[in-house]
Order: C-alpha cells, then sequence, then structure tokens
C-alpha cells in the first residue's frame, strides 16, 4: 500500500502547539483545531487518522442550540463537511470521547468509524453504531492492503503503524524542501567523505516554523515510545542537534549535554559537559540526519568511558537516517537507532564508500581519486 493515501493527523499535537492547555479540547483549543484542520491537505487521501490519544473533552456547551454537541464536535464539523466523501477513523479515544462521539457527536455521518481499544479489536461506525470486523471494507472499498491495517487486530501494532504514517509524513517535507541531486563535481560529502547520489539537507525543515515543531513533537514520541520513560538527558553532536533539542524541551522536561564538534572533520573539544555525565542517567542522542553514524560511536565512547551503560542507558532519535545501521544488534553506532525516516526507500539515495561510485559508476572514477577511503 502506498502509505501517502492516508493522512495522519494528532489532536494533542495542535492543542500543545497552538493552545494554552495540554490535552483538553475546550473553547479554545476547537478554535486552533479548525484552524489546523483547514491547511490540511487531503485531496488524493482515501483514509484520515485522528490520534486521540491523550485528548479529554470538555463539558462546556460551545453552541446553546446543540447542548448535546461537545467541543470535539465543533473542532471537526466543518472539516468533515467539506471531505464527505472522505473516511475518517478516530484512534486512542478514551473512554469518554469515544462515548461522545459515537452516541452524540457524529451520528450523521456514515464514514466516520472509532477504533474501539478492545481485543480484540472494534470498529465502530458512527452512523449506524453498528460494532463488527469492518477490515473487510478498508481493504475492498479503500484498496488498502490488509498487512498493512494489522493494527485494528492487535494492539501492539499501532504505534510502529503510526510511525509508519509520521515517516511519510517527513518524506513530503524531505521531497519538498531538502532534495537536491549532485553533479560529477559536488557529490563528496564534506562532513564525511563518501560520495553520495543525491544531496539532502534539513535546514529548510529546522528553519520552517510547521515542519520543525511538528517533527520536534514526533521526535518527543518516538522517544517516549521506545525508552517507555523521558530520558535524563538530551545529547546534541552538532549544532543541528542543539536547535532539534531547543524544539524538544518543549514536550520532554529533560536537561541538554552538548557534546559538539565531534563529525568525522572536527574533534570534540567541549571538555566543559563531562562533568555533567551520570552514569546512572539516560540519554537520548538527537540527530538532524543520520548518515555514517561517526558522531554517535565518538560520543557513545565518551559515555561509556565515564561508566554509562551503552545497551540500557542511550538511544539515538534522528529526524532521518541512511539504512547503513539498520541493524539494532550489531556493533557499537548501532544499536538503538530509532529514525522517524529512512531514505533509500523512496529517494533512492545511495553512500558509495568502497564499491562504484555512484555518479559515474566506475570504481576508479576521477572523484574517488581525490581522497582515500
Amino acid at each position: 500500500m502506498n502509505k501517502s493515501l492516508i493522512e495522519y493527523i494528532s489532536i494533542k499535537y495542535i492543542i500543545q502547539t497552538f493552545s494554552n492547555s495540554n490535552k483538553r479540547i475546550d473553547s479554545i483549543s476547537y478554535k486552533n483545531i479548525i484552524n489546523y484542520l483547514e491547511n490540511v491537505k487531503v485531496n488524493n487521501k482515501k483514509l484520515i487518522i485522528f490520534d486521540m490519544d491523550g485528548i479529554e473533552q470538555s463539558i462546556e456547551i460551545i453552541d446553546s442550540s446543540s447542548p448535546k454537541k461537545s467541543a470535539l464536535y465543533f473542532s471537526f464539523k466543518e472539516f468533515f463537511e467539506k471531505n464527505k466523501s472522505k473516511v475518517c477513523l478516530f484512534i486512542n479515544c478514551s473512554d469518554i470521547v469515544l462515548d461522545q462521539i459515537k452516541e452524540r457527536d457524529f451520528i450523521d455521518y456514515t464514514n466516520n468509524y472509532l477504533l474501539r481499544d478492545s481485543s480484540p479489536y472494534d470498529l465502530i461506525n458512527c452512523g449506524n453504531k453498528k460494532e463488527s470486523d469492518l477490515l473487510d471494507f478498508f481493504t475492498k472499498e479503500l484498496s488498502l492492503i490488509e498487512t498493512d491495517l494489522a493494527f485494528i487486530k492487535d494492539r501492539n501494532k499501532l504505534n510502529d503503524f503510526k510511525f509508519d504514517l509520521i515517516g511519510n509524513k517527513i518524506r513530503s517535507y524531505i521531497s519538498e524542501k531538502c532534495v537536491s541531486e549532485t553533479s560529477k563535481t559536488d557529490h563528496i560529502l564534506k562532513s564525511t567523505s563518501v560520495h553520495v547520489n543525491k544531496y539532502i539537507n534539513l535546514k529548510p525543515l529546522l528553519e520552517n516554523f510547521n515542519s520543525f515543531s511538528e517533527i520536534c513533537f514526533y521526535l518527543n514520541e518516538n522517544i517516549r515510545f521506545r525508552m517507555r520513560e523521558i530520558p535524563d538527558f538530551l545529547v546534541v553532536p552538532s549544532k543541528n542537534a542543539q536547535v532539534i533539542a531547543s524544539g524538544l524541551i518543549r514536550f520532554l522536561p529533560s536537561d541538554i549535554l552538548i557534546i559538539n564538534q565531534v563529525s568525522p572533520i572536527t574533534s570534540y573539544n567541549n571538555f566543559s559537559t563531562l562533568n555533567k555525565i551520570d552514569k546512572n542517567a539516560k540519554y537520548a542522542i538527537v540527530e538532524d540526519f543520520h548518515c555514517m553514524g561517526t558522531e554517535i560511536k565518538v560520543i557513545k565512547g565518551i559515555l561509556w568511558s565515564h561508566g554509562v551503560n551503552l545497551d540500557e542507558k542511550i538511544y539515538t532519535f534522528p529526524i532521518a537516517s541512511t539504512n547503513i545501521y539498520d541493524d539494532d544488534n550489531i556493533g557499537l553506532a548501532q544499536n538503538k537507532i530509532f529514525p522517524l525516516y529512512k531514505l533509500e526507500k523512496d529517494f533512492d539515495y545511495k553512500i558509495f564508500t568502497q564499491t562504484t561510485c555512484p555518479v559515474c559508476n566506475d570504481i576508479k572514477c576521477e572523484h574517488r581519486k581525490s581522497f582515500s577511503i
């Protein structure tokens, strides 16, 4: 299945980013949801997933003419009216929110569904309240592949599917702003002496408020999910990582440990932070782009030399990565790396180290002669 057919929207992200409330849909936050949804492009989408994880509803009345309708109803009303042909699915609803949607808010919308947290899950149509396995509807009517919708029957697969959809959103950001073709004279990375067939520059994501804020939120979600707890320190190995960490601390109450200038062409020179290293603390290394893993090797070596357990205390969270270090069980730099997005599949991104040059397709090309691997 092409996951571009699915739009994933976290309501918690909208509320935490644009409202003062952390988790409640009320008379203020519902307007921010409306404004956000107005700018979501769903023309080519078949399924819209609204993640209600951690969301509470307010009991205040927004419109006295509709006393049974909650603020949640008014948050989505305009979007649903404009997109009646789209199938919408609410996931991770609390029991109170689920009952409000099912019994009062969206009983007139037959294309809206709820995923109830039971074993196995129940899919509930908001219009007819039919509680049955509607997986057949999604696979036949929407042409979605059953294996990609396995989370409907398996709670443990829901988060993995969610991060797949998040990765697809980041793919759109990268595709629009960050990818450029290399030429025969500029395809050697300055930071790491390897050849690449395309240049990925993630700075435009960090410079745009909407993409930066959203990516920081999803990195926060990834860190909390993978580590199961809040890390004591966010470790930053570069200037871009410092920017990312500054956005992350809006969502994560962690301290920042700066260990910068550790790329292959520079040396570590910030010794003032070493006295902050606690061998019992947990560390989340944040990066913009994970390529060859040199920075991570150096950082893990520094932390290990101060008694930090590499297997239990250190995790790495880049925005995007190559697939070079895709095995979690091999090597110092490969352990516990959880990117939000991997580059090779969609962008045909290639790194030349010891085989043929991706530009010239020649093991003895003029570019390879310019340095020694």
